[in-house]
């Protein structure tokens, strides 16, 4: 789906970070690479990558970082958090089975790159980042920077390209009760159990995806990705998928 809005003259000595063909070919390579280990086929994955096209990685880091932005691993980010694996991120996005018009609650913004994925597959999205320096640095970030693509060479930024993001500081424990029910929910950190109160906030037939510790409040072990679907008679169904390492689910905010 595309959120675009008007967009203010800017100033042309300001840096623009831009999309080139060299990074569309390094997204190519890294998303064969993904298929094949995720097995699975072109049909199933294909929307998600389109979206990855869409929405280049390297926009969410740090320019010094760009050379490793379409390798598959996790770039650290302010506060001790990470933007995940791609592997990482689009799997989680495959599992949530989104529709255009899902309602969606994040748990975790971080560097914003997924929510921005999941603006691109879903009618509205509700984010929450509990560390108050990345939530700051991301909503400045989003205003004050501007980019180009190779589709779209007129400058933009990405809160006026993602109008459908509505960001909170918060408890992702909490979430956020006063938009609910949601469609999904996809909680991005280490959870020592499915919360409560996120499955009171998920529509009847809706889906959470989270990683769950293995070992239940031993976050710095690995955890299982889990897909729960809450029925009609407001019992759970639950599947289990590969194990993967996140950073830990916290109480509270920062």
């Amino acid at each position: 789906m595309n959120h675009s809005s008007s967009l203010k003259i800017l100033d042309p000595k300001q840096n623009i970070r831009t999309d080139q063909p060299i990074h569309k070919g390094k997204r190519d390579i890294l998303l064969n690479e993904i298929q094949k280990k995720l097995n699975l086929s072109a049909d199933q994955i294909s929307p998600i990558y389109n979206v990855f096209h869409k929405v280049p990685r390297h926009f969410f880091i740090e320019q010094i970082y760009e050379n490793i932005a379409y390798t598959n691993q996790a770039i650290e980010l302010l506060a001790n958090q990470t933007i995940s694996k791609p592997i990482t991120v689009i799997f989680q996005t495959y599992l949530l089975n989104l529709n255009p018009t899902d309602k969606v609650l994040e748990i975790g913004t971080g560097s914003g790159f997924q929510t921005c994925l999941l603006a691109e597959l879903a009618n509205q999205i509700y984010t929450i980042e509990r560390q108050k320096v990345l939530f700051d640095q991301r909503a400045n970030y989003f205003n004050d920077q501007y980019f180009t693509t190779i589709e779209n060479p007129q400058p933009f930024n990405l809160k006026s390209r993602f109008s459908n993001i509505e960001y909170r500081w918060g408890d992702g424990f909490k979430g956020l009760p006063g938009f609910q029910p949601y469609n999904k929910i996809l909680i991005t950190c280490a959870a020592p159990e499915i919360p409560k109160a996120l499955i009171d906030q998920l529509k009847p037939n809706g889906i959470l995806v989270a990683p769950i510790d293995i070992v239940p409040g031993k976050s710095t072990e690995k955890q299982i990705m889990t897909r729960i679907q809450k029925l009609q008679n407001g019992e759970l169904q639950i599947e289990k998928f590969h194990e993967f390492k996140f950073v830990p689910m916290l109480q509270g905010k920062q």
